[in-house]
């Protein structure tokens, strides 16, 4: 950046020749009120670094007051490490006059508070061409990189989210028609912003989604600010998961006469938290259940049997002789044994039976509805399917397994630790008998 002969001074129409100011027109207020309703920080800032305007996100993200922003240095917000980072990224757009999307970087509130934000960096030409300022939005994501960062420490296979969202801000009138359009729709779903101005909202979203979305957007009329998650049609076709938050526009009479919003592309995201979830509750070496997954299934069927009445039968098992397997013939062996047992449990049990690793050589099934099943019968299906295996898989060894097992009756319910002391309890005895 360099230093400006003047300062751009936004949405103010100021006196000339000693006239009185005009008012605000009419597309001032539907833009001013338009940034108001989405949940960034919109910011512009002279040459210098100096905020000439921003909306009401802001001075809250940032704990100052709109007096004490306005004319201040962006560099109140950082550090000098940051502050030279900053500077880099606005130089490199006034060098360039290409835009600098989702350019993330810390900030420090009032209170010394700091934020982690992301933020998008947008030229200002004047009426020549001339560069006079920068404009963009500010999104505080704090607390979507600390559950990132969780996410990384505990799941190597996924170190990086990468969110790429593309945000469009638009404007509806009470019938729900596109009024306003940011051009950013175009890279988002294929149609050109005349495309959209005067169509409903409808016409971009499969038919089924249809009915929720009018009866959505007429609550967000009457109750006010709404966030919701929708289905997009592009015009390639593809269907796009977006997240859309509104919030009503009022005319002079401050009746609502139609809605404001941002909408972003969470398709990506959506995707990726589906297999962080699977992960977070998965063995990767089994594709079991791992024993969060597990304890977080069988306690919401135990929750729920009060309604369902649903009696169940809980087993724990131990592979035997794993340590031998492992010092005789190492520990991809080992694994190899694990896997073979995993396999052998789920051709015995059910598919909609929660089966877990729940250890190195640990497994727990909860069998569900067994009203009618006894756990003598599981037990002989499970020592067939072991007998089998052994039979024909042409190892040099053979698994062997101890097994306890606990009912769950809901006329007499316990706690799931209650099930699992009992079962464990029953599979050592069986161990120990083995030993003898």
């Amino acid at each position: 950046m360099i230093e400006a002969k003047r300062t751009h001074q936004p949405f103010q129409t100021g006196a000339k020749n000693g006239k009185e100011p005009l008012p605000p027109s009419e597309s001032e207020r539907k833009y001013r009120e338009m940034l108001d309703s989405i949940d960034d920080g919109y910011y512009e800032v002279d040459l210098t670094g100096r905020f000439t305007f921003f909306n009401d996100i802001l001075p809250r993200l940032t704990g100052y007051a709109a007096e004490e922003l306005r004319g201040a240095n962006y560099r109140i917000l950082m550090d000098d490490a940051n502050a030279a980072q900053v500077f880099q990224a606005f130089h490199e757009v006034y060098r360039t006059g290409a835009p600098a999307r989702l350019f993330e970087w810390k900030i420090m509130t009032k209170s010394r508070t700091p934020l982690q934000v992301q933020t998008s960096i947008f030229l200002i030409r004047d009426q020549k061409g001339n560069p006079i300022g920068f404009r963009g939005l500010t999104r505080d994501i704090t607390e979507k990189k600390i559950a990132e960062e969780r996410l990384r420490q505990s799941e190597e296979k996924f170190r990086t989210i990468v969110e790429n969202l593309n945000d469009v801000i638009y404007t509806l009138d009470a019938q729900s028609r596109f009024t306003y359009v940011s051009p950013s729709v175009e890279r988002v779903i294929g149609y050109g912003v005349n495309e959209l101005i005067g169509q409903p909202f409808s016409r971009f979203v499969p038919a089924e989604g249809i009915p929720t979305l009018h009866d959505w957007f007429e609550k967000a009329l009457i109750d006010g600010t709404k966030t919701t998650e929708l289905r997009v049609l592009t015009r390639d076709g593809r269907i796009l998961d977006m997240r859309t938050s509104v919030r009503p526009l009022r005319d002079k009479g401050d009746a609502a006469a139609g809605l404001g919003g941002l909408l972003t592309d969470i398709t990506e995201y959506k995707l990726l938290h589906e297999e962080l979830r699977a992960l977070a509750v998965t063995d990767p070496m089994t594709g079991l259940y791992n024993r969060r997954g597990f304890t977080t299934l069988a306690e919401q069927h135990m929750r729920s049997s009060s309604r369902t009445r649903m009696k169940m039968l809980l087993f724990f098992c131990d592979l035997d002789y794993m340590k031998i397997i492992n010092d005789a013939l190492g520990h991809l062996e080992g694994d190899r044994a694990i896997m073979d047992v995993a396999s052998i449990l789920k051709k015995t049990f059910r598919e909609a039976d929660i089966i877990a690793r729940i250890g190195g050589d640990e497994f727990a099934i909860l069998s569900l509805n067994t009203a009618d099943i006894s756990p003598e019968y599981l037990l002989k299906r499970l020592q067939h399917q072991f007998d089998r295996h052994n039979a024909e898989a042409n190892r040099s060894y053979q698994l062997h397994i101890s097994i306890g097992w606990a009912a769950f009756d809901p006329e007499d319910p316990r706690t799931l630790d209650d099930l699992m002391t009992r079962a464990d309890t029953a599979m050592y005895e069986q161990k120990k008998v083995k030993r003898l």
